[in-house]
């Protein structure tokens, strides 16, 4: 067996390892929540780890994870900022993509930590709502082959 057609049968495997419905809306939630969440220079390795550790696929998690690519990134950032700040201090800090940038390198602590947790609850809603979508998608598509 050569090496091309053990990439092919590795890639095989990846793509359809615990690929059944409810596993499939798993990995994309955990994937969007883990792209939402600001551990940026990390989110590759913890999205690989956490799909393995919850034996999903991790094709889908590391894909799903790249919800925060620029520019949406820093629209992640900014609505966490302000979210946090507002469950922190009761009122909304408006941040601009400057300042979000700082966020990204960790140069302002304070509003860092109230990205941090609006980005949970943030990433916590969308990966829900996306993970189910997936799931419901999913399962349709697994019916009609059916």
């Amino acid at each position: 067996m050569g090496i091309r057609s053990r990439i092919h049968q590795w890639w095989a495997l990846l793509r359809s390892e615990h690929s059944d419905p409810p596993r499939f809306g798993a990995a994309v939630a955990l994937g969007v929540f883990i792209g939402v969440v600001p551990i940026y220079g990390f989110q590759i390795i913890v999205a690989v780890f956490l799909s393995r550790l919850f034996r999903i696929n991790t094709i889908t998690v590391v894909a799903a994870a790249h919800i925060s690519t620029p520019p949406i990134g820093l629209l992640w950032i900014i609505g966490g900022v302000a979210l946090g700040d507002w469950m922190r201090f009761g009122s909304v800090r408006v941040i601009g993509t400057e300042d979000a940038w700082k966020v990204m390198g960790g140069e302002v602590p304070d509003l860092l930590l109230s990205c941090m947790l609006g980005s949970i609850v943030i990433g916590a809603l969308l990966g829900g709502l996306t993970g189910w979508l997936s799931y419901r998608w999913a399962l349709k598509k697994s019916l009609a082959a059916d």
